[in-house]
């Protein structure tokens, strides 16, 4: 991470959402894109292992079938063949953040996507955005 520092974090206390607290980051988008970078291959940074492979390949697996042709893992929505019509054998990555902050990666094509919103000002980005994607 070059940008990342300890105070771009804090908790939010929701009861009526859940009984355990969220966890909000802030990232830019070149560090976001880097985490993308190093989950598409593996948990790997520069030739060093910084995830577990094993611990990527099972939350990037999946956990429940949500049908027209996505599933969930553990906090990684998983598109797979089919889910985009223009391009029905690309499969892909997403992590779905706050807003309308997007993670988005396509490992057969070695392709990161990264799209940020300023949720500090004016809320994000207002659904649907893009049509594709609402569901995640």
């Amino acid at each position: 991470m070059e940008d990342f520092e300890l105070n771009d974090t804090f908790f939010e206390y929701e009861r009526r959402k859940s009984l355990s607290p969220a966890y909000h980051l802030r990232l830019s988008a070149r560090d976001l894109a880097r985490f993308g970078v190093m989950m598409m291959r593996g948990g790997q940074w520069e030739g060093e292992q910084i995830i577990p492979a094993d611990w990527v390949s099972t939350s990037t697996r999946a956990h429940i079938d949500e049908g027209d042709n996505r599933s969930f893992g553990y906090m990684w929505w998983l598109l797979e063949p089919g889910f985009f019509e223009e391009h029905p054998s690309v499969e892909a990555v997403l992590a779905s953040g706050t807003g309308g902050q997007r993670l988005l990666f396509f490992p057969a094509l070695d392709v990161v996507i990264v799209h940020r919103a300023d949720t500090d000002f004016h809320g994000g980005v207002p659904r649907p955005w893009p049509h594709a994607l609402q569901c995640c």
